[in-house]
């Protein structure tokens, strides 16, 4: 009902192919939501008393008719008699969240919020509902623009994040720390960064981020949150001024390393711009890194 095919006359179906891409997973997401919500408002009613004689199995089948026929009664009154769009009204909700998103402030935010939650010890892919309901219809209006002749114009994309340049190492662009731990004084640092370099060249920074440890650690904390605020202005100047190719290919093999999926996302000027951020990733994390690894190394010392 929500893809509201044409029936043609000759008795032949006809769908909005667009209505099966990543809008309509949108869409089937907050139908779900719809869903759960009846199922769990009906699950309080029964149309037997309690101890019936009836098999349990008998009773649940007919209490869920109620939540079913409700659903459907719902989608078929408001989709054929009243000729309401549902899919379109839900498209065009997202559309104000969605311009919101692809702005600076917008694009700021969806990195610094990930990156604070992940500071204090929560996955930042809680907000992983948010962010694709932004990052989908982006990425395929990029794709669409792309396809007819046109420059893509949506910077805020699951590839810009973690296919191009701020998920250096995973969320907080933690790779370069690790790359610092490897020089440490400190055995515990030393061997932390042995341990994690691999799974941080594939973008998975749980083992650093919960091992180090960064989360709730002020010293490592700090500099991961300037570096949530400081690359991604960065890196949207850069894209919006168009000196570097805004990603319009889907690629969210997020443990692809990075280089080769920038590479991938925005050719050598891409590269050019990886360059800059890590020098600025590097240089922010280094006195932090010396300040830690001089606590870590005296705590060694007197034991």
């Amino acid at each position: 009902m929500l893809l509201n095919p044409t029936l043609n006359d000759d008795g032949t179906i006809q769908f909005i192919l667009e209505r099966f891409g990543p809008s309509g997973m949108i869409t089937a997401l907050l139908v779900g939501v719809f869903v759960a919500l009846v199922m769990n408002l009906c699950n309080k009613f029964s149309f037997f008393k309690k101890g019936s004689s009836l098999p349990e199995f008998i009773m649940d089948w007919f209490d869920f008719l109620v939540p079913i026929a409700l659903i459907l009664t719902t989608g078929w009154v408001l989709v054929y008699p009243l000729h309401f769009d549902i899919f379109a009204l839900i498209v065009n909700v997202f559309e104000p969240i969605n311009a919101m998103g692809q702005s600076l402030t917008g694009f700021v935010l969806f990195n610094f919020i990930g990156v604070v939650l992940y500071s204090f010890g929560v996955s930042p892919w809680v907000m992983t509902p948010i962010w694709y309901a932004i990052w989908i219809p982006a990425i395929e209006q990029n794709a669409a623009l792309v396809a007819a002749g046109q420059d893509p114009v949506n910077i805020n994309t699951f590839e810009t994040f973690f296919s191009g340049w701020l998920g250096i190492g995973g969320m907080g662009a933690t790779l370069p720390l690790v790359v610092w731990f490897l020089l440490a004084r400190s055995k515990k640092l030393k061997s932390v960064g042995k341990a994690t370099i691999l799974p941080s060249l594939f973008n998975i920074n749980e083992p650093v981020v919960y091992g180090a440890p960064i989360a709730f650690n002020p010293l490592l904390m700090v500099p991961m949150w300037i570096n949530g605020l400081v690359t991604p202005i960065l890196v949207y100047i850069v894209l919006d001024m168009g000196l570097v190719r805004i990603p319009s290919q889907i690629f969210q093999l997020w443990y692809t390393p990075i280089g080769l999926s920038t590479y991938l996302m925005s050719g050598f000027n891409g590269l050019i711009l990886l360059a800059v951020v890590l020098l600025i990733v590097f240089a922010v994390w280094f006195p932090f890194f010396k300040l830690y690894d001089a606590q870590e190394l005296k705590k060694e010392q007197e034991h």
